[in-house]
């Protein structure tokens, strides 16, 4: 898949590996990377769903269009579906 980004800092922060462990630490930013690796490896959102990647799950209510992937706890990297093939990162939460 493609990987979009909603801002230019998200940006930086998921393309730039001494950006990404300065803001948010060695494993956060490991665990990032995997992530990202495992979107762009993959066919679909729904692939990720159905093989359990990243914990990839869709989300409800208010954010019933996004999916979130599992980061360090409590954190979750949350991607919103843009085309079958595209996706774009939303954000780095705790959604909790």
């Amino acid at each position: 898949m493609e990987v979009l980004f909603k801002t230019k800092k998200l940006e930086k922060l998921c393309s730039n590996a001494a950006e990404a462990q300065k803001v948010l630490g060695i494993e956060m930013a490991g665990r990032l990377w995997q992530r990202l690796s495992e979107l762009r490896s993959s066919d679909s959102v729904e692939m990720m769903v159905q093989f359990g990647l990243g914990r990839c799950h869709p989300l409800h209510g208010d954010r019933k269009e996004q999916h979130a992937l599992d980061l360090v706890h409590p954190f979750r990297l949350v991607i919103s579906k843009v085309s079958e093939s595209v996706v774009r990162v939303v954000d780095i939460e705790d959604y909790h």
